[in-house]
């Protein structure tokens, strides 16, 4: 019976992976082109590749937050994926899986404030951005 449970747990683990991964591929190559279009964006607002005025500082440090807070949410995705291996290969012992689990709790909710920071961050750079953009042309 306990055989069972392991295997069923193990099925649905690796189908829940599979199937992230697959729609992870499909949304990977839309996601890597906004990725790029925004290190372009970056990188013209802090070199003034248009020939415009000297670059905004205001929008460079929003860009580095926006920069450093995606790059936390990668961090913080590889912890759980290394916590998510230590647990299965715990083997039946109860401290190294409640280390693992605890390590899991703990990079899902630093994940989901990253992806709030995150989102919160979006909102604000793009509404900046905009309001620079109008006063700076009107």
């Amino acid at each position: 019976m306990k055989i069972t449970k392991k295997f069923l747990f193990s099925f649905m683990i690796t189908i829940t992976i599979c199937s992230a991964l697959f729609v992870a591929k499909t949304n990977a190559a839309t996601l890597w082109n906004k990725q790029a279009d925004g290190l372009k964006t970056i990188g013209n607002d802090t070199f003034d590749t248009n020939g415009d005025s000297a670059p905004d500082v205001r929008i460079i440090i929003a860009n580095f937050i926006r920069f450093f807070l995606g790059f936390m949410g990668i961090i913080l995705l590889i912890i759980i994926v290394f916590a998510g291996y230590k647990y299965m290969n715990a083997g039946g012992e109860p401290k190294e899986a409640e280390n693992a689990l605890n390590r899991i709790k703990n990079a899902v909710v630093g994940l989901i404030i990253i992806l709030s920071a995150y989102g919160l961050a979006t909102f604000i750079t793009d509404n900046l951005y905009k309001e620079i953009i109008t006063n700076s042309n009107g």
